[in-house]
């Protein structure tokens, strides 16, 4: 079988993983292509194995549904991980959408507007604001210091959280080990990984519940938060960045992936 390509499409140069995925191809005998994508170009770009790592859907960044569509044209017979081949799908890291599969098992969120906004109104206590578009524990504010625009914040229900686990499902397939991190309690604090959590049966029936709700991903991470005597979901991510995850727990996530992918190819 000739060499494969694994080809990621990124909208930032700030791929923390990108190293894990270079052991991981290297390993499979993979080729590797990292593609920056540019706002309002739509260069050649091949690969066997397709898979767009960043929030591609609203911001500064937000890649042109001409772009996506010209890459799935020039790649018919690729492999796309989570299956993503058209602009609409990349819309799943908006967390108002995410709101949308999730309702039943995330904290009460709604769409901030100027008629919902009233700052002499807003109980800091009660509530946090969230950009919908946000990574890595950025873009969430604990009191009204903020710039309001509206259609880019959502207001959510305050839970009291003390700790908070990544948990990472491959294939459907929930990892037993998930990162545990401290809670971000201010607008200047950042969530820290403290260890790593065995799941308890508990959580996995609680995870599977989230899976049986999500779309059929190839690769999802979910942070999962025990607040006030009950699981609740933060929020689920479709590219996680697993660098730290592969280090602390020894589980090739990227190889397992990949080579599934492989498997389609053959």
């Amino acid at each position: 079988m000739s060499q494969k390509t694994l080809l990621l499409v990124g909208t930032s140069r700030e791929e923390i993983s990108l190293p894990a995925f270079q052991a991981a191809c290297e390993a499979l005998q993979i080729r590797l292509e990292f593609s920056l994508y540019a706002k309002g170009e739509a260069p050649k770009l091949y690969g066997d194995i397709i898979y767009f790592r960043d929030p591609f859907n609203m911001g500064a960044n937000a890649t042109a549904s001409k772009f996506i569509s010209s890459l799935v044209a020039d790649n018919p017979n690729a492999v796309y991980v989570d299956n993503l081949k058209a602009y609409g799908d990349l819309f799943f890291e908006d967390k108002l959408v995410q709101y949308n599969y999730f309702s039943d098992v995330m904290p009460v969120t709604s769409l901030l507007t100027p008629k919902s906004y009233d700052a002499g109104n807003y109980d800091s206590d009660k509530y946090i604001i969230k950009e919908r578009l946000n990574a890595g524990g950025k873009g969430v504010f604990f009191n009204k210091g903020f710039d309001f625009q509206e259609d880019i914040f959502l207001l959510q229900e305050k839970i009291n959280i003390e700790y908070d686990y990544r948990i990472i499902c491959l294939n459907k397939k929930i990892m037993p080990y998930a990162l545990k991190r401290t809670a971000k309690r201010d607008n200047d604090s950042v969530s820290k990984t403290v260890g790593v959590h065995e799941l308890t049966e508990l959580d996995m029936n609680f995870a599977n519940k989230i899976l049986e709700l999500a779309p059929s991903f190839d690769l999802i991470g979910l942070d999962v938060a025990v607040a006030d005597g009950r699981h609740c979901l933060i929020e689920a991510n479709r590219s996680p960045q697993i660098k730290i995850f592969q280090a602390r727990t020894g589980i090739d996530v990227i190889g397992e992936l990949l080579a599934s992918k492989l498997d389609l190819l053959r």
